[in-house]
């Protein structure tokens, strides 16, 4: 049953879909969304099966696995997970991952459920990024539910809330899943961490409950994604670079969109999924107050992110070559490293061809490797 408190965020159900798979046909804008990662024949396919689609379920299985397929051939990826076996089907949980791409991070987290028998996400989206109406009838179709970005004062707070009561409906009494960024937007230098907001905003629909009470019922889960290969690594260098020499970084939409078309199909290498547990709420019950509570949940989740970071060659070459050492020269050859500071070379003169041979502006790209293995280190 729906609860039409939600309507104007929640995804469609099934009795939804053929309308706005229509909306979708009738844009005709699908097609050139599928060029990068399909041949023409097969984006005729996926264009003539549109019409046969009437559930949500026929939707994420028969076109969206298509594309996330096309997706990890084009980008030359291997897609693996740990402890997904261990996840319980009779529960929802609201998974709580470090952000990579807005939108590959819950599909292929998807896919690694979809595997494992496991319900797929519904995923939270910000309403800056549908800027279109059939964007929306898209993504909602894919089971995303709106999060509104455009509003302050009352309004935000009020959106804030309506979220929150969303995630928590969804988890508690639906037994559904949910997906959420741990933070809004990516941690350019590598370090990830949950923000505090976020915790806070899961609790604004708790009542009377303690934070660990309110925390436990949402059975968050941890996912930790590690690519071997980060397709954005030198445009997330260039924010870096200009800010640290003193340069003012403005952020275009024509950058955006170069973010996002390398997000999709940049070179990846091996991608990983590993699943955390439900962490041990006990630790919040000596916080001070709200606030003090969130810090906890947020580095008991940092704490399992990091520990299950899947480190690849990429992350100890990082580290040596930002800092000038050969800490870990047994974890890779001589080819991996030519491999790595080949594929560098090739991003900077294809997308920013001024820093060709800036050794400065190079160090940011490798610290966002060698940030990530030091954050698992710490551990």
């Amino acid at each position: 049953m729906l609860n039409n408190e939600f309507d104007d965020i929640r995804p469609y159900d099934d009795s939804e879909v053929p309308a706005a798979i229509s909306r979708i046909i009738a844009s005709k804008r699908v097609g050139g969304l599928l060029v990068p990662f399909l041949p023409q024949h097969e984006i005729d396919e996926v264009l003539s099966a549109l019409p046969d689609v009437k559930t949500v379920d026929q939707f994420q299985f028969g076109i969206i696995k298509k594309i996330a397929d096309a997706v990890l051939l084009k980008a030359g990826s291997e897609l693996i997970s740990e402890n997904a076996e261990h996840l319980n089907t009779d529960c929802g949980y609201l998974f709580i991952s470090n952000h990579r791409d807005i939108v590959l991070d819950p599909t292929f987290l998807d896919y690694i459920l979809h595997l494992n028998h496991i319900q797929t996400v519904e995923i939270a989206i910000g309403n800056n990024l549908l800027i279109e109406p059939w964007i929306e009838d898209l993504v909602r179709v894919n089971k995303s539910f709106i999060v509104k970005r455009d509003v302050q004062g009352r309004e935000l707070l009020l959106a804030s809330m309506k979220m929150s009561s969303y995630i928590r409906y969804v988890v508690e009494q639906k037994k559904g899943n949910v997906w959420i960024a741990q933070r809004e937007g990516r941690a350019k230098d590598g370090n990830d961490a949950t923000q505090i907001a976020l915790l806070k905003m899961l609790l604004m629909s708790a009542r009377d409950s303690s934070p660990e009470d309110a925390f436990a019922v949402l059975n968050i889960i941890p996912v930790s994604i590690s690519y071997e290969y980060d397709p954005c690594d030198v445009l997330k260098a260039n924010e870096l670079y200009q800010t640290a020499t003193g340069g003012e970084f403005q952020k275009t939409p024509e950058m955006d969109l170069l973010s996002m078309k390398f997000g999709l199909t940049g070179l990846k290498g091996k991608i990983c999924y590993a699943f955390g547990k439900v962490p041990d709420m006990t630790p919040l019950k000596e916080a001070e107050d709200v606030h003090s509570a969130c810090e906890v949940l947020a580095k008991l989740i940092d704490n399992q992110i990091f520990s299950l970071t899947h480190l690849f060659s990429t992350h100890y070459i990082g580290w040596d070559l930002y800092y000038g050492v050969n800490d870990f020269s047994h974890k890779y050859t001589e080819t991996d490293i030519a491999q790595f500071e080949s594929i560098i070379d090739d991003k900077i003169r294809e997308l920013l061809p001024l820093y060709d041979g800036n050794q400065e502006f190079r160090k940011f790209v490798y610290l966002q490797y060698a940030n990530i293995l030091k954050n698992a280190l710490n551990l």
